[in-house]
Parts: C-alpha cells; structure tokens; sequence
C-alpha cells in the first residue's frame, strides 16, 4: 500500500525509488502486482454552516442512504451509489440493491459506495472514489447541493448582542 499520492505518475516513481531501496538493502522485492487506485479523496468548502438535521432530511427526502446520529458521530454521512448506468444523483437504481464494497461502478448491478461525510461547520469529506471521474461526480453532485440548497440548510446564527437593560 501506498498511501497519500496524488497521481499515477508520481505513483511508479515512488515504486521505483522503493526498489532502489531495496537493491541497496540487498531486499528480495522484485516486482509489483495490480499496481491501482484504490482510493481517492477529497473536501469541499460549502462556505456557510450547514444545519446538519436539515441536510439530513433533504437528502432522506432524495432517497438517499444517510445516517446521522450526533450521539455518536458529528457528520451527516451519506453513500453515493456511482454507476455509469445511472443517473448523476446518487441513487443506486440497479434492479438488485448493490451490496459489493469493491465493486467499480461500470457494470449493471455494480455501484461504487463513495462515502460523503458533512459537517456543521460545511466541511464535507468525501472518500471512496476509485478514480477522478467518481470523485468529480459525488463533487460536483455536493456543490451543487450547497449552491441550490442553501436557504433549506444553511444554519442560522442568532448573534446575541449585549444590553444594558437588566
């Protein structure tokens, strides 16, 4: 595993730098199998803060896959299904709900789970993505909720202002 790089090229020289490691360490490694991406991610800015209940809620109301419980975890998370058979909007619509983790997303019935997480402050997370493609759909799906949604989630500051009136 090799984590933290930011594309294929710089991939294979880190390999290659690694060998030469080895060679100088007298280290049996030899080769590399099923050289891939097997993970990308990313973070969006919403610019304001986002009233997590309400997300929630917009999104449930989409269909999606949410879980929000700030009991146990701060962050609307939300499974965007991607799959080149459907429509950009998150849905698995495959006839039998997808279930494979590992699945690429380019076969009937094999969604790509890329996880959403959304916080209060508007920091959104997004992981899972095997490749730029995936990762600029759940993206662009997510800015453009924070643009066209923003009056239904943005969260409301009520600035308290001190008075002299006690």
């Amino acid at each position: 595993q090799l984590s933290g790089v930011d594309n294929y090229k710089r991939g294979i020289l880190c390999i290659k730098n690694i060998f030469k490691l080895c060679k100088i360490a007298k280290s049996p490694v030899t080769r590399v199998f099923n050289y891939r991406t097997e993970n990308m991610n990313s973070t969006i800015k919403a610019g304001y803060d986002v009233n997590r209940e309400k997300l929630r809620n917009l999104l449930l109301n989409r269909k999606c896959l949410v879980i929000y419980d700030p009991s146990h975890y701060p962050g609307v998370v939300f499974k965007y299904f991607f799959n080149i058979h459907n429509d950009k909007d998150g849905l698995c619509k495959c006839s039998t709900p997808c279930k494979n983790r590992k699945a690429n997303g380019y076969q009937l019935n094999e969604c790509r789970s890329i996880t959403i997480t959304s916080f209060r402050s508007g920091i959104t997370i997004i992981t899972g993505a095997r490749n730029i493609e995936q990762l600029l759909e759940a993206y662009n799906y997510m800015t453009r909720l924070y643009s066209n949604c923003k009056k239904d989630i943005e969260l409301i500051k009520i600035k308290l202002v001190p008075t002299d009136d006690l």
